[in-house]
């Protein structure tokens, strides 16, 4: 959808956010919103955020699911 593109666009740049977390938070859900799995995995992976980390599991295993025949 537009607006979860507009989301990562606007979440691209660390330098315009004081508070790291929440963009990362943002740029997981706006991948996993995308269907990019693979970069919300990543991307989420490394977060402390317990929701965070959760989305990353739930791309993680999106993938998994798209792999298997």
């Amino acid at each position: 959808s537009k607006k979860w593109s507009r989301v990562l666009q606007l979440t691209k740049s660390p330098r315009c956010w004081d508070d790291p977390a929440t963009r990362n938070a943002l740029r997981v859900e706006a991948l996993s919103e995308l269907g990019r799995y693979k970069e919300c995995a990543a991307v989420g992976s490394s977060s402390k955020d317990p929701e965070v980390s959760r989305m990353a599991k739930s791309c993680a295993a999106q993938l998994d699911k798209d792999d298997s025949p």
